[in-house]
């Protein structure tokens, strides 16, 4: 009988480290997916700003 306990204590411990380290993986991915999305999002809006700068090519027809 205390065999078994034993064995149900030693997995009950195993699971919880295992949603530990799977909760640290968990806010290890979203840091890195807000990093990837912030990135992604500078790029565009660079690439907007210099759009946005350059002449436009149909200027000459307007005025």
């Amino acid at each position: 009988m205390k065999g078994k306990n034993y064995y149900i204590i030693i997995f009950i411990i195993s699971i919880i480290g295992l949603v530990i380290v799977q909760y640290q993986y968990l806010r290890v991915g979203l840091n890195l997916a807000k990093v990837q999305f912030n990135q992604k999002m500078g790029f565009a809006v660079n690439e907007i700003k210099d759009g946005l700068q350059q002449p436009n090519e149909l200027t000459f027809l307007v005025g």
